[in-house]
């Protein structure tokens, strides 16, 4: 989560001001202030939702940006995710001021709160997440056989 400057101590202990960018994909999560008990199943599925939806957004990111010298070095090879730490500024804008290292431990912990914040209509992230998923193989199929005919 990336809070505002102005109201950092506040915005910590606040989870339901998940971040809006999410755009198209916002009705797939719920308050993260809403408890829900689920099984150990339900919450492995969540997280295995949580996975793919992520692959796909991969592909396809929110935006994209060469990092600064400063995080030169600051990576992980047993990871798939790296983590950028940014606060939200003026005009809704984020402001990039960090970067951690990651580990295994800490990406898994990520992953898991960011699965909590799926929606609690199940068939709906089932549904949404397979039809991003189920794109983003078409697009990829498309892109391989594009570059397949050029180099014919």
């Amino acid at each position: 989560m990336c809070p505002r400057n102005d109201r950092l101590p506040r915005l910590s202990q606040r989870s339901d001001q998940f971040p809006a960018f999410l755009g198209e994909t916002s009705s797939l999560y719920l308050d993260a202030g809403v408890e829900h008990e689920s099984s150990a199943d339900i919450e492995q599925e969540k997280i295995e939702l949580a996975k793919t939806y992520l692959a796909v957004k991969a592909d396809s990111p929110f935006t994209s940006f060469e990092g600064p010298k400063a995080f030169e070095g600051i990576y992980s090879n047993s990871c798939a995710y790296e983590i950028v730490i940014c606060s939200l500024g003026s005009g809704n804008k984020y402001n990039v001021i960090g970067k951690l290292p990651a580990d295994p431990a800490l990406e898994d912990l990520a992953i898991k709160h960011f699965s909590r914040h799926l929606c609690n209509d199940m068939d709906l992230a089932r549904k949404e997440i397979a039809k991003m998923d189920q794109k983003n193989k078409e697009l990829k199929l498309k892109r391989a056989s594009v570059g397949f005919e050029v180099k014919l």
